[in-house]
């Protein structure tokens, strides 16, 4: 979960070129992992969004907002190279 907290920290113009260097130096150690990698940070972002439903409903309206904001770019960028593909 570090790049989405890197993608989150940094946003999502800066996002692709840090996670570039981040597998080039990944990869001097270990291969790098198949698998679709936005599926996951969305299936994260909605496990928080529940957490934050269920035990601080002050945040939800925020949450709701940057939720939807974050699956409407998943979903308009699903099938692109950025910024939701590890490859």
């Amino acid at each position: 979960m570090a790049m989405l907290d890197l993608q989150e920290t940094v946003g999502y113009e800066r996002y692709p070129g840090l996670l570039a260097a981040f597998r080039v130096g990944y990869c001097d150690h270990l291969d790098w992992p198949d698998g679709d990698m936005n599926a996951m940070q969305m299936g994260r972002r909605l496990w928080r969004f529940n957490y934050v439903a269920r035990l601080q409903p002050a945040y939800l309206p925020d949450h709701a907002r940057a939720f939807v904001v974050d699956g409407a770019r998943y979903l308009a960028h699903a099938n692109t190279t950025i910024p939701f593909r590890w490859k």
